[in-house]
């Protein structure tokens, strides 16, 4: 159930983080195929080109999220629990052979400034709607 809530929050944070970045200007992606970059292959892990390679990214992103919602929305999580949630996901990732060690850091890392960028950058009423939801997943985890 635990891990249910969890993924249920990340998800509806990575939703709403993507849609407020959805309703901001982007670039457009670069359509040649060439152009885009490409990962080494590591320890047998996927590369950018496996189909659920970016599936994967996002949801370590969305983790990232969480990893960082904390500081723009008041909950209270020390650094050893935000530590200990990052090395849950990043084990469970590698060990399903999703992406290696080394790709899931470099995600992680990339997700977690994207995220500061999306909260820091969020509209009064996107921030309340994403730390309204994190705030809710926080109170149902079991205590313990």
């Amino acid at each position: 159930m635990k891990n249910l809530e969890l993924k249920s929050g990340a998800l509806a944070l990575a939703i709403l983080l993507a849609a407020g970045a959805c309703n901001r200007e982007q670039p457009a992606p670069d359509p040649d195929p060439a152009a885009a970059p490409q990962a080494a292959v590591e320890d047998g892990a996927p590369t950018l080109d496996d189909p659920g390679a970016e599936q994967h990214r996002n949801l370590v992103r969305a983790g990232a999220g969480l990893y960082v919602a904390p500081e723009f929305c008041g909950i209270q999580y020390d650094d050893a629990e935000r530590a200990r949630m990052r090395e849950q996901q990043k084990q469970a990732t590698v060990e399903r052979g999703q992406m290696s060690a080394a790709q899931f850091d470099a995600a992680f890392d990339a997700g977690i400034e994207e995220a500061r960028q999306a909260f820091a950058n969020a509209s009064p009423d996107e921030l309340s709607q994403s730390c309204d939801a994190i705030r809710a997943m926080h109170a149902a985890r079991p205590q313990g």
